[in-house]
């Protein structure tokens, strides 16, 4: 149990390493580069120390990859320094995470993954964030792009993890939830489109747009269980929400 966790931190500490390197560079081709090596090394490092691999490919390494991928997006969005060092550092405990999940055998019980389950969906929640951000991002910083294509990309990319979130909880073949998948990304997409007529930057409408599709996977997750919808103790749970959204646009076009 040991050697995975200082296996993790090592991935972690070297991941640290490169993505401060990376803030020092000035040479977008050099940016690249290093970057595509970065994950490359994740993928090649993750696939060889699989505890599982005679299972197949680690669920974890596709989710570090995509992390690491989202993370790097936030960090050439953002322009304070102390976001951007606070970020490499939540980058770093993330590769930690998930690379100590990698190294770790599979357990049968269900109470143990049930934590792990939630921290990898959170996880999949900031790689959704940073795609949407990215997608407004290209709309503000390159207007002559179709935003139409960018949305839509962005919206499939969603509704793809959309689909690996729900897998982590029913036991079925991703072709049974497809349809579903695909309702969610052509929601997003029509509220991306709505969204960004809002007076907002792309960090705060990446962030109300990834609330808004975190509430619509969710109820649908609990859609496709067994049990259903139990509106009797989601109501207020949506209630908040519903509030809460609206406060916080009202705080925002006031500030503005």
């Amino acid at each position: 149990m040991i050697g995975r966790y200082i296996f993790g931190l090592i991935m972690g500490a070297a991941s640290v390493a490169v993505l401060f390197f990376l803030i020092k560079i000035e040479s977008r081709w050099q940016f690249v580069v290093v970057w595509l090596v970065w994950l490359v090394v994740l993928g090649v490092v993750g696939w060889y120390f699989n505890a599982n691999r005679q299972h197949g490919i680690s669920r974890d390494l596709p989710l570090t990859l995509a992390s690491a991928a989202a993370g790097t997006i936030l960090l050439v969005l953002l322009e304070d320094d102390l976001w951007r060092n606070g970020l490499v550092v939540f980058i770093g405990l993330i590769i930690f995470f998930l690379f100590s999940q990698i190294a770790r055998r599979a357990s049968g019980l269900s109470y143990e993954e049930k934590p792990y389950r939630r921290m990898r969906m959170m996880l999949w929640v900031f790689v959704a964030y940073s795609v949407l951000t990215l997608v407004y991002a290209l709309g503000s910083f390159f207007p002559a792009l179709p935003f139409w294509l960018e949305s839509l990309v962005g919206s499939a990319v969603v509704g793809i993890i959309s689909l690996l979130i729900w897998q982590m909880y029913f036991a079925v073949d991703w072709r049974n939830l497809l349809l579903w998948s695909l309702i969610i990304a052509l929601a997003v997409w029509e509220t991306i489109w709505a969204q960004d007529f809002l007076p907002f930057g792309y960090l705060v409408l990446g962030a109300l747009t990834t609330w808004v599709w975190y509430i619509m996977q969710l109820f649908l997750r609990f859609h496709l269980s067994r049990q259903g919808i139990v509106w009797r103790k989601q109501a207020y749970f949506l209630t908040i929400n519903v509030v809460l959204y609206i406060l916080m646009l009202w705080m925002f076009v006031r500030w503005i």
